[in-house]
């Protein structure tokens, strides 16, 4: 029982050097999925307002267009109107002239209208692009940074992993479970040591006599007040690391 006491420790730094790692790189693995995500949602608007902007580019032009074809017909009628020899032939010239001055007036109202819409999604765009660029330069600086931390941390984070691997090979497991479920409810902490007959886990006071138990290192003691496993400070070696990091130099 005292192999699997000493594993249950061993794993349990282990462990700690791994969540350790994980705070080494932070946030910075959500932040690029939540900068990515913002991005991907600009670029599809961007895309959106910037089909729009050229679906009215195009009703404009066409406008303009209309506008010279009913110019030139306005000329013509203007041109008819003294060849007229009677009264029919005159009211009918000057309903067409009527006719198209109005579709002349009505089209040009039409283009300004697109000029408004299409100089508001101009703007619109100049300020999504920014913001493009922006999210992507932050995304390219964020990712770079973690890229940076990774590389620091893979090769330690790996031999941590063979090495928890091993030590759960070592555990039976209905213990294994166990530490899994104390540790994933009690912050990460699935061990605590005795000092001075107390818990260091949750500070509680043990009974001498379980304190003598805990001791032997020859049976699993709980702590009765946090569930943890309970192993005598003495008993307690830390496992060595062939790779240190310093989270204040990294990044």
């Amino acid at each position: 029982m005292e192999h699997v006491l000493r594993t249950l420790n061993e794993l349990q730094d282990v462990d700690f050097e791994l969540m350790r790692i994980k705070r080494i790189r932070g946030n910075l693995p959500q932040q690029i999925d939540e900068l990515q995500e913002k991005l991907d949602q600009l670029t599809g608007e961007l895309s959106t307002n910037q089909s729009e902007f050229e679906n009215i580019s195009k009703e404009r032009r066409r406008c303009e267009t209309d506008v010279k074809s009913f110019e030139e017909k306005l000329e013509k009628y203007r041109e008819q109107i003294y060849h007229v020899k009677t009264n029919k032939e005159y009211d009918a010239i000057t309903t067409e002239i009527e006719s198209t001055e109005a579709e002349i007036s009505n089209t040009e109202t039409r283009i300004l209208e697109l000029m408004e819409q299409e100089d508001t999604l101009k703007k619109k765009l100049e300020i999504q692009k920014g913001q493009r660029e922006n999210l992507a330069k932050e995304l390219e600086e964020v990712t770079e940074e973690l890229t940076a931390r990774l590389e620091q941390t893979k090769v330690l984070e790996s031999s941590l992993k063979v090495r928890r691997k091993s030590l759960v090979s070592d555990l039976s497991k209905p213990i294994y479970s166990t530490y899994e479920r104390i540790r994933r409810g009690k912050g990460g902490i699935a061990i605590a040591t005795v000092e001075n007959g107390i818990c260091t886990g949750c500070s509680s006071n043990l009974p001498p006599q379980t304190g003598l138990e805990i001791r032997k290192m020859d049976q699993i003691i709980h702590c009765q007040t946090c569930g943890r496993f309970l192993i005598w400070k003495n008993e307690s070696p830390k496992i060595t690391l062939n790779h240190e990091i310093n989270p204040e130099q990294v990044g």
